[in-house]
């Protein structure tokens, strides 16, 4: 994968609150570092994309509940909430995160270190749904250029990157 494609999602993070640190990789992380987990879908040749309440656009993902496994979480937040069923799933890679806080944000998470990991894969979209999140897809150049068009360029890598895992070069 050429990293140098990436460099919104690859350029480390130092503010007030941590320091995080995105790695493209397939290999697996101490689950018990893992606080959220993020899902970047796609149908055949399109991609699947959230249109947030807020107007914001994203992949799909969230905070793990306390106790949860991580394909548990997916499973929830994918299926139960958005009503997608996974059909394949492959690890783009995941970020460290430092957090500079005394205390852990939940008190189940892990502190100060803790990661969030991204997965990718294809994906069947059924009919039953929890979320208010609209659904849209998009072809990964129409994709890449609407995000980047809203100032949402770590979204675009993520997706770019996703697009070169499953498919090849981009």
């Amino acid at each position: 994968m050429d990293k140098t494609k990436y460099s919104t999602l690859l350029k480390p993070v130092n503010n007030e609150h941590f320091k995080r640190s995105f790695f493209l990789t397939e290999e697996a992380i101490d689950e018990s570092l893992i606080t959220n987990v993020f899902f970047v879908p796609k149908v055949g040749n399109e991609w699947l994309y959230l249109v947030k309440d807020s107007g914001k656009l994203d992949y799909p993902g969230g905070e793990l509940k306390d106790g949860e496994s991580v394909i548990f979480g997916l499973e929830r937040m994918l299926g139960l909430e958005l009503g997608i069923s996974v059909k394949s799933i492959n690890k783009l890679g995941h970020w460290i995160l430092d957090d500079k806080y005394d205390s852990p944000l939940r008190e189940y998470f892990p502190h100060p270190i803790s990661a969030a990991v991204v997965f990718t894969g294809e994906v069947a979209i059924t009919e039953n749904r929890a979320s208010t999140h609209l659904i849209k897809s998009a072809n990964i150049e129409e994709l890449n250029q609407l995000l980047r068009n809203k100032d949402r360029c770590l979204q675009a890598d993520i997706y770019l990157a996703s697009c070169e895992l499953l498919m090849g070069d981009v």
